[in-house]
């Protein structure tokens, strides 16, 4: 047995660490005779504990397996093998045995693999249980019931029947049990005896043998205590080949009290371990004896019922493995090894292989090689079978090496050692197993370059000359975990939904979940593993950057992958300048964050949760459809709804306003807004665009917040915080309470320790104050559970969150894209698409929005730009000389340049695309832009006239369920839901169809049909209800204005009657200068006519003041404008005591010259007033009275139409403000302002004093009165409008003829007591210049007054209570005898037509016909 002492004792190296924490020296009595005796006999009994392997039968040799066991020297065939373990290694291992199974005996079924798996397992979707064959379900819960119940494993496998058991890492793979178990069972494990496990794979045990050899050992609890010396405990084997247990228990600590009086022996910082801890588990770290005290009982929790020693921590150390296999033929192999030297919380985070340099390592290759013989002359001289690792901590600085332990199994890691050696080490254990000679194995004899074919050369694993071929690459991995890495990798567990990983040739991985699958609390953290390989250590270090930077991971855990590529980018980790205790180092400084500025975090968590939101509300909603419920109240609460985002302890209450499917407005504090858009991948990824920027977001919502990663990068955004409650982060159980009910707890004091994915963690405060748990020790808990209160010592130092106080997230600018003509046209037709669609998406006026398409398919540079668009994608399919010519005339080309450009190309096919261009601009922009419109009234239309012709709006819709998609439905009724902001939206379509017109070009016929059609439809839908009441009459309108010459044609002819007549006064009377084709206010467009401009003036003039007495009228010209001034009374039964009146038009060129000009004009209306007065005073009634009586009317003549009202207004009162003293002064009663909107109608603004608007307001400047607004300045007086005003609260509705204007009004009084229950009336004030009223003309203008009745009851403003009152104001005088025989003739006509109309009256109703008359004797 000499050869085991020497082979222990070349584990000790000449030289030991320098400094304070160097090993101690052994004792200079360590090794005497007895005991190496006692070595010698240790290694006999080791060996006859080693079953003997079962020979191959004549019935194994059936099969390829058998076939290939027994030509491999094998003594055993293994088919069905139980899986005793979970999660990565049983994943891994299936995997790799498979694989081998194909590449060597061409049958990958040739193995079966029964997997125990537990309802957390199979809830988790686990791949490792779709990778089996069968799985047997086993108890839930910590591993004590499962993998790591021997006897579970044991009873499972007999009952199953299987020929081995493979143990992987972890649970019970370091339990000797479990092979001395299997043994008595007659069943095969996959690992070492049970003796040697004893020995070597218990931590305590390892290092008493090493000490015992005089190997250089770390100062521990087992340095002292020996009997006689207080030396370094000795291996004193027993019969079975394990130490004895008094010994055994001598190095280790069982309470506290005796941790720390070790760690004072062996000096801090030390690591309290348990023997069968790993993974980072049952392994701390402590820097006095507080921490000590504390940290026990986590060691005792994480690792129950395991040994605990306490070993000095060696700092500056790497930590370097030896792979090593043996087999039961006393066969062992160094398959090189690794470095797993970056760790946190002792647990590895990368590992490379090989550690060696040149290719990157750190040790030298011959001290390495030397560890690698030790390491294989330890497993052969003790028995070792199987895989196992030895560790060790390296000095680089003087390449110093000492023994750290033995793990008597596969480590996580082993793919690093397959990578470079190309041997598959799960399929190495297998053929162990089965008895198979290490030196017949094919990949071992690869690895020693002997070629597959060679079976005659015999591989002498002992010969000292024997080498493995050299390593040519570098491998690095990465594991990736459910932990946090922001909470210095703190477990999670919770669903996964997806794992995107795509392998290169130079990176490959595996994972124990798969979609929909998910980490457990019981489960391990590590669900994935990911290899890099290059030529040396730097190309496998980018190989596996850009690999981690595509690894995508959603669902409810947290992973560190971007964490790690920002280790893996750091010059420390570049240059290979590590230590084991770096990444501890970098967690603890804070030094990697991955930081995302607050305001993209506040806009993409504001919009992952507006689209989340929206996207929920909108399956809740397809899902009502089918149950039979309509209502869209739920979506309708998110067309606008506030978001609290809370960042760097700020909360920013952001306003999403949803201005499409995927886009929304985000506002601040009512500050500018942010526009954004969705777009949500196949994956589940969002793809966001704000600020001109595009992010790729994903998010869980957790109980404690939103979890973000907005670019690859994590952010948590928390809930409402309150420092008072103490919550879960973690999903696990309650260890125990450190700190009773109502004791005080310091800042950053351990109060409490719960257990998560097998790890105990202690709960500190946040804050100062007294404690209250509310939850008992042992509890489950899920994260976001109330753990306990915290009454704060100081509430002022306690964690708070500020509001934000800013109006911006400093977004806007960046979003500033600027875009050509084309790009702006496209962008509001868009707009306009989606407000059709029932989205708010416009932020403006419906009128000004479809003002801005007008305008902006009016710019030229739309077409040309869409002909450079269509010429780029026909590409090279251009003809040569044709791309030439269009590119000449890119920026001045026109429908016309473009015909003629394609003409000598009429019979080639690829310009198709430029040919059809042409021919949806032949009708120019008038063209284009109206099947713009048309395209928009066709979304309307597509949309309501669903609901037309039904019973009621729930048949129809029932109708629309039944015969559409549930997505199809929805979008109609959503859409539907919007009916009043769609309908204004209709409206301003059809109110833009003249300007429409007016574009250059002439639409075709088939534009024009299609957009007469379109009206007509719209028209149409008059009987479907009230809803649709304005927009059906802005249709018939708009039809009826179809019909009408066109704009020239009209002016053309109005100008030629002008200039024929003689009488103007019988002119202006004439009833037809109302109809459309001679509108009073087409003559607006003739007042700078130098052929009739002055008649013109008259005849508006006189038209405008036909129900008046005009005693004088002059109209002359003044610095080239016209002017005109008359003088009138009302006319009346007494003209003598009627108040004389002056009125006055003046012409300008625009509005800036007209308040440039208002003071002098104002003032001279007064002089021209006042010098009247004088010539006039025989007219003058009374000359003591200065009641304000006169008008002025300012025609703008330039095209206002580009500013709107309410911009024109607010400039005009500003400028009637300068002037009121000169307002005053002439005695304006109103001054009046038309602006001329060819070939629109003017525009009309009336501007009186305020007491003239609201009842009980002081007098004062000017204010516009937006009840006269777009009507003649005579029609208030004419239709007795002021006597409505009154008693009625009123508001103008639509008409279609501007002689009859028809208002709302609520009762003032009853108003005033109950505006809900306030009566109200519709009023219908009608002029006429017929004088046929009582010659047939009553019925056919009474007719007209009540289809304007019928159309405004269906108004949405008008309640189902109203009644309608109709007026009609007759101007032309009628001629009898006296009042009463008008009275007797109106009360004869009306009650014919009472009579006639009775049940239409009745119906609508009508509760009152009243008449004007002036009359005069015959």
């Amino acid at each position: 047995m000499a050869r085991l002492s020497i082979a222990l004792a070349l584990l000790a190296t000449a030289h030991a660490f320098t400094g304070p924490l160097a090993p101690r020296a052994p004792h200079k009595n360590a090794l005497v005779a007895p005991q190496q005796k006692g070595a010698r006999n240790w290694l006999t009994k080791l060996r006859a504990a080693v079953a003997d392997p079962a020979p191959v039968t004549a019935e194994t040799k059936q099969d390829r397996l058998a076939e290939y066991v027994a030509a491999k020297g094998g003594t055993r065939v293994i088919r069905r093998v139980l899986i005793a373990n979970n999660g990565m290694a049983a994943t891994k291992s299936i995997m790799s045995m498979r694989r081998w199974a194909y590449l060597e005996l061409g049958d990958e079924r040739a193995l079966e693999f029964i997997v125990m798996a537990t309802p957390e397992d199979l809830n988790a979707n686990a791949e490792f249980v779709r990778l089996a064959d069968e799985y047997v379900e086993v108890p839930g819960g910590s591993n004590t019931n499962n993998y790591a119940n021997v006897k579970l494993i044991v009873d499972t496998a007999s009952r199953l029947g299987v020929d081995a058991v493979w143990p992987g890492w972890g649970h019970a793979s370091e339990n000797p049990k479990l092979p001395r178990a299997l043994k008595e069972k007659g069943i095969a494990f996959m690992g070492p005896p049970a003796p040697v496990m004893s020995v070597l794979g218990d931590k305590i045990a390892a290092n008493i043998l090493a000490q015992t050899a005089k190997v250089p050992s770390i100062p521990w609890s087992g340095s002292f205590g020996n009997p006689g010396d207080d030396g370094p405990l000795q291996a004193n084997l027993q019969e079975d080949g394990t130490i004895p247990r008094e010994t055994f228990e001598a190095g280790c600590v069982h309470s506290a009290e005796e941790a720390l009086a070790a760690a004072e022996r062996v000096q801090y910082p030390v690591m309290l371990k348990a023997s069968e801890g790993g993974g980072g588990k049952g392994i701390r770290m402590c820097k006095n004896a507080e921490e000590l005290s504390a940290a026990f009982p986590q060691v005792e929790n994480e690792q129950p019922g395991s040994p605990i020693f306490v070993m000095q921590l060696m700092t500056g150390a790497r930590h370097l493995e030896v792979q090593v296999v043996g087999d039961e033929h006393g066969n062992a192999v160094a398959l090189n090894g690794r470095d797993c030297s970056t760790q946190r919380r002792f647990q590895k985070i990368f590992e490379e292989a090989p550690p060696t340099k040149p290719s990157g390592g750190i040790a030298r290759p011959d001290v390495f090689a030397d560890m690698e013989l030790k390491a294989k002359q330890l497993v052969q001289n003790i028995g070792y079978v199987g895989a196992g690792t030895v560790e060790y901590l390296y000095n680089a600085a003087n390449d110093d090496y000492f023994f750290l332990e033995l793990n008597p199994r596969l480590q996580v890691e082993h793919p690093c050692t397959e990578g470079v050696t190309g041997v598959n080490l799960p399929a190495t254990q297998l053929q162990v197993a089965m008895g198979i000679p290490l030196p017949n194995m094919p990949e071992v004899r690869r690895l020693y370059g002997i070629d597959e074919g060679d079976t005659s050369t015999v591989l002498d694993l002992d010969d000292p000359n024997t080498k493995y071929r050299p390593i040519q690459k570098h491998v690095l991995a990465a594991r990736i975990t459910a932990e946090n890495p922001d909470e210095s990798f703190k477990p999670t567990s919770g669903k996964v939904e997806r794992v995107s990983f795509q392998s290169t040739p130079a990176v490959w991985g595996y994972f124990s979940v798969g979609a929909n699958g998910g980490v457990h609390e019981f489960a391990d953290s590590q669900f994935g593993h990911l290899f890099a390989t290059g030529e040396d250590r730097e190309a496998a270090r980018k190989a596996l950057v850009l690999a981690l930077k595509e690894l995508k991971v959603r669902g409810e855990i947290r992973n560190p992958v971007e964490y790690l590529v920002q280790l893996l980018e750091t010059d420390d980790f570049k240059s290979n300048n590590i230590d084991t205790s770096w990444l501890d180092g970098i967690l603890a400084a804070k030094s990697i964050n991955t930081h995302v500025d607050d305001s993209v975090v506040v806009a993409s968590a504001a919009l992952f949760r507006a689209h989340e939101a929206c996207k929920a509300a909108r399956s809740e909603f397809e899902s009502a459809l089918e149950r039979g419920q309509f209502s869209t109240a739920a979506l309708d609460a998110l067309d606008t709804f506030d978001l609290d985002i809370v960042v760097s302890d700020v909360k920013y209450t952001v306003t999403v306003k949803r201005t499409g499917d995927a886009s929304f407005d985000l506002v601040t504090n009512g500050g500018p807004a942010l526009s954004a858009s969705v777009r949500e991948q196949p994956d589940g990824t969002l793809l966001a665009s704000y600020g001109g920027i595009s992010h790729q977001l994903t998010g869980q919502e957790e109980p404690l917040g939103l979890r973000i990663i907005v670019d690859g990068a994590t952010v948590f955004v928390p809930a409402a915080f309150d420092p008072s409650e103490i919550r879960s982060d973690v999903t696990g159980k309650i260890v125990r309470w450190l700190k009773e009910d109502g004791e005080s707890v310091e800042k950053g004091e351990t109060f409490a320790e719960v257990e998560a994915m097998k790890m105990i963690m202690p709960l500190k405060a946040a804050d100062a104050g007294t404690v209250s748990p509310k939850m008992a020790a042992g509890s489950v808990i899920e994260a976001g559970d109330l753990l306990a209160g915290l009454e704060l010592d100081d509430p002022s130092k306690a964690r708070s969150i500020t509001p934000f106080q800013g109006d911006s997230l400093g977004l806007e600018e960046a979003s500033a894209v600027k875009q050509d003509a084309l790009l702006t046209y496209r962008s509001i037709f868009d707009q306009l698409s989606l407000a059709m669609d029932g989205y708010d998406a416009l932020g403006e006026d419906a009128v000004d929005a479809v003002g801005r398409l007008v305008e902006a398919i009016s710019d030229p540079d739309v077409f040309r730009l869409q002909v450079r668009e269509v010429a780029g994608a026909i590409g090279q399919k251009m003809p040569a000389e044709l791309d030439a010519a269009l590119a000449k005339v890119a920026s001045t080309i026109d429908v016309a340049g473009l015909e003629s450009e394609l003409a000598a190309y009429e019979n080639e096919p690829a310009v198709q695309s430029l040919r059809d261009l042409a021919a949806q601009w032949a009708g120019g922009a008038a063209g284009v832009a109206a099947d713009a419109v048309a395209d928009l009234l066709d979304r309307f239309l597509a949309v309501e006239e669903k609901f037309v012709g039904r019973a009621d709006e729930d048949a129809a819709t029932r109708e629309l369920i039944k015969a559409s998609s549930k997505k199809d439905a929805a979008d109609v009724l959503l859409a539907h839901g919007k009916l009043k902001a769609r309908s204004a939206l209709a409206r301003a379509l059809v109110a833009a169809v003249p300007r429409v017109q007016a574009l250059s070009g002439r639409a075709t016929d088939e534009e024009r049909a299609r957009l007469e059609r379109d009206l007509d439809r719209v028209a149409a839908l008059e009987a479907a209800g009230p809803g649709y009441a304005t927009v059906s009459l802005a249709a018939g309108m708009a039809r009826l204005r179809q019909n009408v010459p066109p704009f020239e044609s009209r002016l053309s002819s109005l100008k030629n009657d002008i200039s024929k007549a003689s009488d103007l006064s019988t002119f202006a009377s004439n009833p037809q200068l109302g109809s459309y084709t001679r509108g009073v206010d087409l003559l607006t467009e003739l007042f700078d006519d130098p052929q009739v401009g002055q008649k013109a003036a008259e005849v508006y003039v006189r038209r405008m003041y036909s129900a008046h007495d005009i005693l004088d009228i002059s109209i002359t010209k003044k610095d080239d404008h016209l002017e005109a001034s008359w003088w009138y009374k009302f006319r009346n039964d007494d003209a003598a005591k009627a108040p004389l009146r002056f009125g006055k038009l003046v012409l300008f060129d625009d509005a800036a010259s007209a308040v440039a000009g208002l003071s002098a004009t104002v003032e001279g209306f007064g002089d021209e007033l006042r010098s009247g007065l004088e010539t006039h005073a025989s007219w003058v009634a009374d000359a003591s009275d200065e009641t304000p009586v006169n008008t002025i009317h300012l025609l703008l003549k330039s095209n206002e139409a580009t500013t709107d009202d309410k911009a024109l207004v607010a400039t005009l009162e500003q400028a009637l403000a300068g002037v009121q003293n000169a307002v005053e002064a002439a005695r304006l009663r109103s001054v009046n302002f038309v602006a001329t909107d060819a070939p629109y109608y003017p525009r009309y603004f009336t501007f009186v004093n305020p007491t003239c608007i609201e009842f009980g307001a002081q007098p004062g400047p000017y204010r516009e009165d937006p009840l006269r607004r777009g009507m003649r300045p005579t029609f208030y007086h004419l239709l007795e409008l002021g006597a409505v005003e009154r008693n009625f609260l009123t508001m103008p509705l639509p008409t279609v003829n501007r002689d009859l204007r028809v208002y709302v009004g609520d009762d003032r009084a009853g108003r005033a007591k109950n505006p809900k229950f306030a009566a109200q009336s519709v009023f219908v004030r009608r002029l006429t210049h017929s004088r046929d009223f009582f010659e047939g003309g009553c019925a056919r203008l009474l007719d007209k007054a009540l289809d304007a009745l019928d159309m405004a009851l269906l108004d949405a403003r008008v309640k189902p209570t109203a009644s309608g009152r109709v007026y009609v104001n007759v101007i032309p005088p009628v001629e009898f005898e006296d009042a009463k025989e008008l009275d007797s003739e109106f009360q004869k006509t009306l009650g014919g037509y009472l009579a006639a109309r009775a049940t239409r009256l009745l119906a609508a109703p009508v509760d009152e016909i009243e008449g004007k008359f002036a009359f005069k004797t015959a």
